[in-house]
């Protein structure tokens, strides 16, 4: 059943949220959790798993055995810590650097170290003028200026590094990211599809299984991931915390809550320390529970998510001064990022301020600098929905029709863009 558009545009707080917008489909696999399931969940009752999650949930732990957080962890910080003692000493072997780099770039994703992030990106940047004649040289550059969202010179770099012997085997997997964010599915799939066909592996299926799945490619995204955890045999956690919180993402677009969070909490069981995974579990459950999740993360990530998440769950709750607290950290760093990263961080911006931080006007602006470098369906629909909290129902309108000639975008979306475009 299709639903109106102020279903859409739900009021949190006198704010608007796009996570309201989800919604599930007649041809979910699953539905999402029962209502029972959502009173127990209310009153800290873990309910039985649903069929969904025995089916098409993570396997449980003690079937996909592998290393331990508290060993994979200090065993990555050891590496990072060893090489930059090297770092400090002359003649520091560049192949060493991207080794640093590489690892500071996984600790990021892996604990949502926003300062790692950036420092890998600034160490990789001048890497081409040392080894003028490398192609890893361009590809690491490539690597994090694509993580940057700074898409444009990051294909300029994997040109530059074929043009200095790279294989195109080399480069596709930043391609295949890179056209996803322009929103060239069609062509991003194709190239995923030719990196499985040559090698299978956790991160090919994966991709690609993700590419499916915002395509809309449901049935065939779920036998891909599938395969994509089945073709994985490593004892490292981090293959498998990427697998499943790509699928988490997955489920929460389809609506199916419960299965989200049996992918994000699969994620915190073999990696307690993942904020981006904790923010969701955080945004999705019980907000009594958010704080005791979130709050030991803001001494090991950076990430403003945590700071806005707790705004959220504290307004929900009524505690207005605790709320008015993160909203003020959260946007002190988010005008960091801002300055410092704006293509990489505008999504994230304007999330902020279209729910936690409450300002449509700066939600708006933000939503449109994400448009200029990204072309999602994610995208478009944020910018449609600033608009409208904006009350400009034009900008509204056309940012949604040039959305849905683009891209295929969800019957939700389409919804939207018709009431924005309604004379009154």
């Amino acid at each position: 059943m299709k639903q109106p558009l102020l279903y859409c545009l739900l009021l949190v707080s006198g704010s608007l949220s796009i996570s309201a917008c989800s919604k599930t489909d007649s041809n979910t696999v699953a539905p999402a959790a029962s209502a029972s399931a959502s009173v127990a969940a209310k009153a800290s009752i873990a309910p039985a798993p649903s069929a969904a999650v025995v089916n098409y949930g993570p396997p449980p732990k003690t079937k996909r055995r592998t290393t331990s957080a508290e060993i994979a962890l200090p065993n990555l910080n050891g590496q990072i810590e060893s090489l930059d003692s090297l770092a400090k000493q002359p003649n520091f072997p560049v192949s060493r650097r991207k080794m640093l780099i590489e690892l500071l770039a996984l600790r990021a994703d892996m604990t949502g170290r926003i300062a790692d992030l950036s420092r890998a990106a600034a160490m990789a940047e001048n890497m081409p003028q040392e080894m003028k004649d490398h192609a890893d040289a361009y590809l690491t550059r490539a690597s994090m200026r694509s993580a940057l969202h700074r898409f444009d010179e990051a294909w300029k770099d994997l040109d530059e590094a074929e043009k200095r012997g790279a294989t195109p085997a080399q480069t596709q997997n930043s391609r295949i990211s890179i056209l996803a964010a322009r929103g060239q599915l069609d062509e991003a799939i194709g190239l995923a599809m030719k990196a499985r066909d040559e090698q299978r592996t956790i991160k090919t299926l994966g991709l690609l299984a993700a590419l499916l799945g915002e395509a809309g490619q449901k049935d065939e995204a779920i036998v891909v991931f599938q395969e994509a955890l089945d073709t994985f045999a490593d004892t490292s956690p981090f293959p498998l915390v990427w697998l499943f919180f790509a699928q988490g993402q997955f489920w929460e677009r389809e609506g199916n809550i419960e299965l989200a969070l049996a992918y994000y909490k699969a994620v915190l069981e073999r990696l307690p320390s993942h904020s981006h995974a904790a923010a969701h579990v955080a945004r999705l459950g019980p907000a009594a529970e958010a704080e005791a999740l979130l709050t030991p993360l803001l001494t090991t990530s950076d990430d403003p998510e945590l700071h806005t998440v707790l705004a959220l769950q504290f307004q929900a709750r009524g505690d207005v001064a605790a709320a008015k607290n993160h909203v003020d950290l959260a946007a002190k760093r988010y005008d960091e990022l801002g300055t410092r990263h704006p293509a990489a961080f505008a999504d994230h911006i304007a999330q902020f301020w279209l729910d936690a931080g409450n300002d449509p006007k700066k939600a708006f602006e933000w939503a449109k600098r994400n448009l200029e470098v990204r072309k999602t369906a994610k995208a478009y629909e944020m910018a449609v929905i600033a608009a409208l909290a904006n009350h400009d129902r034009q900008a509204a309108c056309e940012l949604g029709q040039e959305g849905t000639k683009k891209l295929k975008g969800s019957a939700m979306f389409r919804d939207i863009v018709r009431g924005a475009c309604e004379k009154k």
